[in-house]
């Protein structure tokens, strides 16, 4: 009999496992599976194991050596390829009203299957709109400012809206320079951010409505908006089996904090073990249509309040590179404070959707 471990995780593209915190147990023999396929992109599936403490990124074996099989309910069927240690992908994108899911068979002869998923169509973002808001911000233990911020909000046209359930994945590319470079001499890098973290989850709203409205994020005015942000939103369409589990998993994510929270819950995704379908691997393998659009966004989209003139300053995302006030010992800046191509997913290429 296999340990049932209680988990809040998320499968985030790029290859990260991230988890809300508290872990009720841990058991190092546990899989943790997770994995999607879309009409945009072919299969990818991570295959992990628990090392100690909490499951996050630096505390999980990937397990390798495994045969990852799709299948879809036409009878087609694909082997997907190791690309390096525990990251497995495939070839062909997934088709529109195709039902696919995933055989696992780990190198200890364990077999893990998911269960059925439709492909159903994602409708087109209409349009993402901007609305200004105010909100209060501690500074210090007495004094608290009221900050103008955005509201990023998602139109989408009722008529498209084949799917009832969504996914929303919120990203995008800012423009920076190097910190050492006080005149701007040389061109700006581009940075781009992942946008697996932020997610939020949602139906369809009233069918009085010719445009259905999801308030997504909170955009606060920081750095990374004083030369340029293009923000990029991706627009998933679920089943209900998903939707259910993420919308617990975001539900857990606003909870976890308090005493007064629930305890966390068992988030059972679709996998399960052949020999004993009774007990769930951890993990889910998606299935989606996909939408992307773009919004670019810069410090004149804010209002700037006379008290803090400097919200835009990029001094927080340089504060490495300098030693801090009063500092008298010797002071070794990060590589990257000389040359803002050694930041992380950064190229002094400009993006084809950035504005003249």
């Amino acid at each position: 009999m296999k340990k049932i471990v209680f988990y809040l995780l998320i499968l985030t593209i790029s290859g990260c496992i991230e988890t809300f915190e508290p872990t009720i147990d841990l058991d190092t023999t546990a899989i943790v599976i997770t994995g999607i396929i879309t009409d945009l992109n072919p299969a990818q599936v991570e295959i992990a194991r628990p090392v100690m403490g909490h499951i996050k990124e630096g505390n999980m074996k990937r397990v390798s050596g495994a045969t990852v099989l799709l299948f879809d309910d036409q009878g087609n069927q694909e082997q997907l390829t190791e690309i390096k240690n525990g990251y497995y992908q495939g070839i062909l994108k997934g088709v529109v009203g195709r039902e696919y899911h995933i055989n696992v068979h780990l190198p200890n002869n364990d077999i893990i299957n998911s269960s059925p998923q439709l492909l159903k169509p994602c409708p087109s973002i209409d349009s993402l709109f901007l609305e200004q808001i105010s909100y209060l911000k501690a500074d210090g233990a007495i004094t608290q400012l009221h900050i103008n911020g955005l509201s990023l909000n998602l139109y989408m046209n009722r008529d498209d809206a084949l799917s009832r359930y969504f996914k929303w994945k919120v990203g995008g590319t800012y423009s920076r320079y190097t910190a050492f470079d006080i005149n701007r001499q040389e061109p700006p890098c581009y940075i781009t951010l992942p946008a697996d973290f932020n997610f939020t989850v949602g139906e369809s709203m009233s069918s009085n409505a010719d445009l259905l409205w999801k308030k997504l994020k909170l955009i606060k005015p920081d750095g990374t908006y004083a030369f340029g942000h293009s923000v990029e939103v991706e627009q998933y369409s679920l089943t209900k089996e998903a939707y259910n589990y993420w919308k617990k998993i975001e539900d857990q994510q606003s909870n976890v904090g308090s005493v007064f929270d629930p305890p966390p819950a068992q988030i059972t995704g679709n996998l399960s073990y052949v020999d004993d379908q009774n007990i769930p691997a951890i993990g889910f393998f998606e299935v989606s249509g996909v939408k992307k659009k773009r919004i670019f966004i810069n410090s004149t989209f804010f209002l700037v309040f006379p008290e803090k003139p400097n919200q835009f300053s990029t001094r927080d995302l340089d504060a490495r590179c300098f030693p801090p006030f009063g500092w008298a010992g010797p002071f070794i800046s990060p590589h990257w404070c000389d040359d803002c191509l050694l930041i992380e997913n950064s190229t002094k290429i400009k993006p084809s959707y950035w504005p003249e």
